[in-house]
C-alpha cells in the first residue's frame, strides 16, 4: 500500500516539475531498471533482503530518479533552448550530463559505504542464516567449518560436524 501511494506522489511531483506526465512516466522508468539491477547484484552476491539492503534501494530508486530529472531537464533545454529535434537533442543532453549524473551516482555510492559495511545489530551479518551460507563446508560432513571446531576432517580442515570429528579424531 506504502509504496504505490509514494510512486503516486513521486509522479505528481514529477508532473509538477516537468509540466508533462511523459516527461514524469520517462523519468520513473528508471525505478523499474534499478531494481532489477539491485534484486539481480544480492542474488549473486548471495545477501538477503533486509532492513539495510532496503534501505539502500531506496537511496537506490532516489538516485535513480535524480538522475534521469538530470538528463531529461537537459534534453528539454537542449531543445528549446537551440531548436534540435529530438534524436540529437537526446545526444547532447545525454553527453552534457554524463559527468554530472556519474559524480551524483560516486557520491551516492560513497555515502552509503556505512550502511553496506553496517554489523550492528540489525544487520544481517548477524543473522546464522546468512553466516551459514557463506561459509565452506566440511567435505565429509557437508556441515559447516569453522576454525574454532575441535576436530579436523580430511585434508585437516576444521569441523564442528557431529561424531567422531568432534572428538577431535581424524575422518
Amino acid at each position: 500500500v506504502i509504496l504505490p501511494i509514494t510512486i503516486a506522489i513521486i509522479f505528481v511531483l514529477l508532473f509538477f516539475m516537468f509540466g508533462s506526465a511523459q516527461y514524469a512516466g520517462l523519468v520513473l522508468m528508471n525505478v523499474p531498471f534499478s531494481l532489477v539491477g539491485g534484486v539481480l547484484f544480492l542474488y549473486l552476491r548471495h545477501i538477503n533482503l533486509s532492513v539495510s539492503a532496503a534501505v539502500g534501494f531506496i537511496s537506490l530508486f532516489g538516485v535513480a530518479v535524480m538522475s534521469g530529472v538530470l538528463v531529461v531537464s537537459e534534453v528539454n533545454r537542449q531543445r528549446d533552448e537551440h531548436g534540435l529535434d529530438s534524436r540529437e537533442a537526446v545526444i547532447r543532453g545525454a553527453l552534457a550530463q554524463m559527468r554530472p549524473v556519474l559524480m551524483m551516482v560516486i557520491v551516492a555510492m560513497l555515502g552509503m559505504v556505512p550502511a553496506a559495511r553496517a554489523t550492528g545489530i540489525a544487520t544481517s551479518r548477524r543473522s546464522g542464516a546468512r553466516r551459514r551460507a557463506r561459509t565452506p563446508t566440511c567435505a565429509r560432513h557437508a556441515g559447516p567449518r569453522s576454525a574454532r571446531g575441535r576436530g579436523a576432517c580430511r585434508g585437516g580442515a576444521p569441523c564442528r560436524a557431529r561424531g567422531a570429528c568432534r572428538r577431535g579424531r581424524r575422518a
